[in-house]
């Protein structure tokens, strides 16, 4: 009915598509439930986010100077500690986002006192990847990633006395909120639309 990618008739009876902050049909890796079927896709799909947060949490602790083993360990930690796991299990996919954090931070880190043209290809990258974030529905993985690098930025700006971190960081979020607008923006209307409401 023409109603693609703003609506989404085969869920609730009817509800919002492109506006819908868990919709995760933007992400690129959506492309394997499309070619292999939902079942199959999305083991495939986890499958490929686990390799994804191993490779980078083992290049963010490189970064950081840890040795080879000390990576191998720190990456292990961080998909196999049981978190994601017991999410995927029954069948939470917004956590899978969560494996991006080490790229946006990496990026972010690497943005500092470097040279302007490696400055900005690394703002971009860290953007990039918030940006993809939020188009896998990872609503509860950015919050968590907002107020780690928000107060990392924060502590690191008031120890160096150096406005860079948060000049950075506001530079990223920037970009970020301008390459996702596609979603960013319907997704505010959304919920400003339907907002919820919660009685205590």
């Amino acid at each position: 009915y023409k109603q693609f990618p703003f609506w989404n008739p085969y869920d609730s009876g009817g509800t919002v598509l492109l506006g819908n902050p868990q919709a995760r049909f933007l992400s690129p890796l959506f492309i394997l439930e499309i070619l292999f079927g939902t079942i199959v896709g999305l083991k495939l799909e986890v499958f490929v986010h686990f390799l994804i947060g191993l490779f980078g949490m083992y290049i963010l602790a490189r970064y950081f100077g840890v040795s080879f083993w000390g990576s191998i360990f720190a990456s292990v930690i961080f998909m196999f500690n049981g978190l994601f796991a017991m999410q995927i299990i029954v069948g939470h996919t917004w956590i899978l986002p969560y494996v991006y954090i080490p790229y946006v931070f990496l990026f972010y880190r690497k943005s500092i006192g470097t040279h302007s043209v490696n400055r900005l290809k690394n703002l971009l990258f860290s953007s990039l990847f918030i940006v993809l974030m939020f188009f896998e529905g990872g609503i509860y993985p950015l919050p968590y990633l907002v107020i780690f690098i928000v107060f990392y930025a924060l502590l690191e700006t008031l120890s160096k006395r150096n406005g860079i971190y948060i000049g950075n960081l506001c530079a990223i979020f920037l970009s970020a909120f301008i390459i996702g607008a596609i979603k960013i923006l319907p997704t505010l209307e959304a919920l400003m639309r339907m907002p919820r409401s919660v009685s205590y």
